[in-house]
Protein backbone atom coordinates (compact mmCIF):
# COMPACT_ATOMS: atom_id res chain seq x y z
CA UNK A 1 0.00 0.00 0.00
CA UNK A 2 1.48 3.29 -1.02
CA UNK A 3 1.59 6.87 0.88
CA UNK A 4 -1.35 8.12 -0.56
CA UNK A 5 -3.15 5.03 0.24
CA UNK A 6 -2.17 5.02 3.52
CA UNK A 7 -3.13 8.65 3.78
CA UNK A 8 -6.58 7.97 2.80
CA UNK A 9 -7.34 5.13 5.16
CA UNK A 10 -6.17 7.29 7.65
CA UNK A 11 -8.30 9.97 6.77
CA UNK A 12 -11.41 7.52 6.87
CA UNK A 13 -10.82 6.30 10.23
CA UNK A 14 -11.04 9.46 11.54
CA UNK A 15 -13.99 9.89 9.91
CA UNK A 16 -15.58 7.31 11.03
CA UNK A 17 -14.34 7.71 14.62
CA UNK A 18 -15.92 11.21 14.84
CA UNK A 19 -19.29 9.80 13.39
CA UNK A 20 -19.00 6.81 15.96
CA UNK A 21 -18.61 9.55 18.78
CA UNK A 22 -21.39 11.90 17.37
CA UNK A 23 -23.55 8.55 17.15
CA UNK A 24 -22.34 7.79 21.19
CA UNK A 25 -23.76 10.96 22.05
CA UNK A 26 -26.67 11.34 21.01
CA UNK A 27 -27.52 7.69 22.58
CA UNK A 28 -26.27 8.67 25.36
CA UNK A 29 -28.31 11.88 25.27
CA UNK A 30 -31.56 9.52 24.54
CA UNK A 31 -31.22 7.25 27.26
CA UNK A 32 -30.80 10.78 29.99
CA UNK A 33 -34.27 11.95 28.16
CA UNK A 34 -35.62 8.22 28.99
CA UNK A 35 -34.18 8.34 32.54
CA UNK A 36 -36.21 11.78 32.93
CA UNK A 37 -33.14 13.42 33.29
CA UNK A 38 -32.96 15.51 30.53
CA UNK A 39 -33.93 19.05 30.80
CA UNK A 40 -36.20 20.86 28.03
CA UNK A 41 -36.78 23.91 29.67
CA UNK A 42 -34.31 26.86 29.32
CA UNK A 43 -31.16 27.26 31.65
CA UNK A 44 -31.42 29.22 34.59
CA UNK A 45 -29.82 32.29 34.67
CA UNK A 46 -26.13 32.67 35.84
CA UNK A 47 -23.64 35.32 36.89
CA UNK A 48 -21.96 37.06 33.99
CA UNK A 49 -19.75 38.70 35.18
CA UNK A 50 -21.57 41.70 37.00
CA UNK A 51 -24.90 40.99 35.05
CA UNK A 52 -27.92 38.38 35.51
CA UNK A 53 -30.01 37.47 32.71
CA UNK A 54 -33.74 36.61 32.76
CA UNK A 55 -34.43 33.73 30.78
CA UNK A 56 -37.85 34.74 28.76
CA UNK A 57 -37.23 38.32 28.68
CA UNK A 58 -33.49 38.23 28.42
CA UNK A 59 -33.35 41.21 30.34
CA UNK A 60 -30.29 42.06 32.12
CA UNK A 61 -29.66 43.13 36.40
CA UNK A 62 -26.66 45.01 36.05
CA UNK A 63 -24.63 45.99 38.75
CA UNK A 64 -23.99 49.98 39.19
CA UNK A 65 -21.96 51.81 41.74
CA UNK A 66 -23.96 50.64 44.94
CA UNK A 67 -26.78 49.21 43.52
CA UNK A 68 -28.31 47.04 40.86
CA UNK A 69 -30.17 48.48 37.44
CA UNK A 70 -32.90 46.01 35.58
CA UNK A 71 -34.04 47.63 32.31
CA UNK A 72 -37.53 47.18 31.11
CA UNK A 73 -39.80 48.26 27.90
CA UNK A 74 -42.53 47.29 25.98
CA UNK A 75 -42.05 44.64 23.28
CA UNK A 76 -44.82 45.66 21.56
CA UNK A 77 -46.91 49.03 21.03
CA UNK A 78 -49.26 49.90 23.56
CA UNK A 79 -52.76 51.22 22.08
CA UNK A 80 -53.49 55.06 23.39
CA UNK A 81 -56.36 56.54 22.28
CA UNK A 82 -55.80 60.10 21.71
CA UNK A 83 -58.93 62.60 21.82
CA UNK A 84 -57.94 64.31 18.68
CA UNK A 85 -57.47 61.30 16.36
CA UNK A 86 -60.18 58.50 15.48
CA UNK A 87 -57.29 55.98 15.58
CA UNK A 88 -55.11 54.59 18.60
CA UNK A 89 -51.88 55.73 18.97
CA UNK A 90 -48.91 52.87 19.72
CA UNK A 91 -47.26 53.84 22.40
CA UNK A 92 -43.55 52.24 23.17
CA UNK A 93 -41.70 53.11 26.63
CA UNK A 94 -38.28 51.74 28.57
CA UNK A 95 -37.20 52.85 31.20
CA UNK A 96 -35.20 51.20 34.53
CA UNK A 97 -35.34 50.20 38.07
CA UNK A 98 -33.08 50.47 40.83
CA UNK A 99 -32.29 48.84 43.30
CA UNK A 100 -29.58 49.32 45.85
CA UNK A 101 -27.65 46.92 47.38
CA UNK A 102 -27.65 46.89 51.18
CA UNK A 103 -30.07 44.96 53.40
CA UNK A 104 -28.51 41.69 52.33
CA UNK A 105 -29.97 41.81 48.77
CA UNK A 106 -28.86 38.91 46.75
CA UNK A 107 -29.17 39.49 43.23
CA UNK A 108 -29.71 35.73 42.80
CA UNK A 109 -33.45 36.08 44.39
CA UNK A 110 -34.61 38.19 42.10
CA UNK A 111 -36.68 37.09 39.74
CA UNK A 112 -36.02 38.98 36.64
CA UNK A 113 -38.59 38.02 34.10
CA UNK A 114 -41.52 38.47 36.88
CA UNK A 115 -40.07 41.87 37.82
CA UNK A 116 -39.54 43.28 34.53
CA UNK A 117 -42.90 41.63 33.02
CA UNK A 118 -44.78 43.63 36.30
CA UNK A 119 -43.01 46.61 35.17
CA UNK A 120 -44.50 46.69 31.70
CA UNK A 121 -47.86 45.64 32.76
CA UNK A 122 -48.12 48.55 35.28
CA UNK A 123 -46.48 50.86 33.19
CA UNK A 124 -48.97 49.82 30.25
CA UNK A 125 -52.34 50.38 33.11
CA UNK A 126 -50.89 53.90 33.77
CA UNK A 127 -50.67 54.81 30.50
CA UNK A 128 -54.83 53.32 30.15
CA UNK A 129 -54.97 55.69 32.89
CA UNK A 130 -53.72 58.50 31.32
CA UNK A 131 -56.11 58.24 28.14
CA UNK A 132 -59.10 57.34 29.69
CA UNK A 133 -57.99 61.20 31.29
CA UNK A 134 -57.84 62.37 27.64
CA UNK A 135 -54.55 62.85 27.78
CA UNK A 136 -53.48 63.65 24.50
CA UNK A 137 -50.03 60.92 23.63
CA UNK A 138 -47.53 64.08 23.08
CA UNK A 139 -48.23 64.80 26.67
CA UNK A 140 -47.70 61.61 28.43
CA UNK A 141 -44.14 62.84 29.45
CA UNK A 142 -45.99 65.04 31.72
CA UNK A 143 -47.77 61.98 33.35
CA UNK A 144 -44.07 60.37 34.24
CA UNK A 145 -44.93 60.78 37.54
CA UNK A 146 -47.94 58.89 37.39
CA UNK A 147 -45.99 55.58 35.79
CA UNK A 148 -42.79 56.22 37.74
CA UNK A 149 -45.93 55.77 41.17
CA UNK A 150 -48.02 52.56 38.82
CA UNK A 151 -44.60 50.69 38.64
CA UNK A 152 -43.31 51.31 42.00
CA UNK A 153 -46.37 50.33 44.22
CA UNK A 154 -46.55 46.95 41.50
CA UNK A 155 -43.65 46.10 42.07
CA UNK A 156 -43.48 46.50 45.82
CA UNK A 157 -46.86 44.27 45.62
CA UNK A 158 -44.55 41.44 44.85
CA UNK A 159 -42.19 42.21 47.27
CA UNK A 160 -39.43 43.96 45.06
CA UNK A 161 -38.58 47.07 47.27
CA UNK A 162 -36.77 49.50 44.31
CA UNK A 163 -35.12 52.33 45.36
CA UNK A 164 -36.26 54.37 42.18
CA UNK A 165 -37.81 53.87 38.92
CA UNK A 166 -36.79 55.78 35.80
CA UNK A 167 -38.81 56.32 32.21
CA UNK A 168 -35.84 57.01 30.07
CA UNK A 169 -38.32 57.63 26.87
CA UNK A 170 -42.17 57.19 25.84
CA UNK A 171 -42.95 57.76 22.19
CA UNK A 172 -44.98 57.13 19.87
CA UNK A 173 -44.16 54.22 17.06
CA UNK A 174 -43.22 54.96 14.05
CA UNK A 175 -46.36 53.24 11.87
CA UNK A 176 -48.34 55.98 14.61
CA UNK A 177 -46.38 58.93 13.66
CA UNK A 178 -47.26 58.51 9.54
CA UNK A 179 -50.86 57.82 10.58
CA UNK A 180 -50.93 61.61 12.76
CA UNK A 181 -48.61 62.66 9.62
CA UNK A 182 -51.15 62.01 7.18
CA UNK A 183 -54.13 62.71 9.11
CA UNK A 184 -53.17 66.28 9.67
CA UNK A 185 -53.00 66.94 5.84
CA UNK A 186 -56.76 65.74 5.75
CA UNK A 187 -59.02 68.88 5.36
CA UNK A 188 -60.82 69.92 8.65
CA UNK A 189 -64.29 68.84 7.44
CA UNK A 190 -62.92 64.96 6.37
CA UNK A 191 -61.06 65.27 10.10
CA UNK A 192 -64.23 66.04 11.39
CA UNK A 193 -66.20 63.10 9.53
CA UNK A 194 -63.75 60.48 10.71
CA UNK A 195 -63.50 61.68 14.43
CA UNK A 196 -67.24 61.26 14.40
CA UNK A 197 -67.65 58.04 12.92
CA UNK A 198 -64.93 56.96 15.60
CA UNK A 199 -67.21 58.36 18.37
CA UNK A 200 -65.06 61.19 19.07
CA UNK A 201 -66.05 64.48 18.65
CA UNK A 202 -64.56 66.98 16.97
CA UNK A 203 -62.43 69.92 19.14
CA UNK A 204 -64.37 72.40 20.24
CA UNK A 205 -63.01 75.82 19.51
CA UNK A 206 -61.84 76.96 22.98
CA UNK A 207 -63.68 80.18 24.48
CA UNK A 208 -62.29 83.75 24.16
CA UNK A 209 -59.43 84.59 26.99
CA UNK A 210 -60.72 87.50 28.90
CA UNK A 211 -58.56 89.89 30.29
CA UNK A 212 -54.48 90.35 29.52
CA UNK A 213 -53.41 87.53 27.04
CA UNK A 214 -50.27 86.09 26.10
CA UNK A 215 -49.94 84.49 22.85
CA UNK A 216 -47.76 80.62 22.15
CA UNK A 217 -45.04 80.87 20.27
CA UNK A 218 -44.87 76.93 19.89
CA UNK A 219 -48.73 76.63 18.45
CA UNK A 220 -50.05 80.40 18.22
CA UNK A 221 -53.08 79.50 21.06
CA UNK A 222 -53.95 82.42 22.85
CA UNK A 223 -53.70 82.00 27.06
CA UNK A 224 -54.44 84.32 29.94
CA UNK A 225 -51.36 86.23 31.63
CA UNK A 226 -49.54 84.44 33.73
CA UNK A 227 -50.53 81.42 33.03
CA UNK A 228 -46.84 79.41 33.09
CA UNK A 229 -47.80 76.64 30.31
CA UNK A 230 -49.78 76.50 27.19
CA UNK A 231 -53.29 75.21 27.60
CA UNK A 232 -53.20 73.57 24.23
CA UNK A 233 -49.71 71.83 23.78
CA UNK A 234 -47.93 72.35 26.90
CA UNK A 235 -45.43 74.38 25.98
CA UNK A 236 -43.91 77.03 28.10
CA UNK A 237 -45.29 80.45 27.68
CA UNK A 238 -43.67 83.48 27.29
CA UNK A 239 -43.62 85.90 31.00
Amino acid sequence: MGFFDDLKKGFKDVSEAAKNSVEEAKAREAQRAEAGTLVSAPPQAQPTGNALQGKTTRARLMKEGDGYKLAFGTPNPVPFEDPRYPFPIGIRFNGFIVIKDENGFDPNSLDIDKTVMNAVDAGQAAIGKLSMQSCTYDHLPAGMHEIRKEITDRLQSIGVNCSAVQVASITADSHSRDKIKEWESKPDFEKAAELTAAGKAAPAQPAPVEGPTVTCTGCGTVCRAGQKFCSNCGAVLPQ
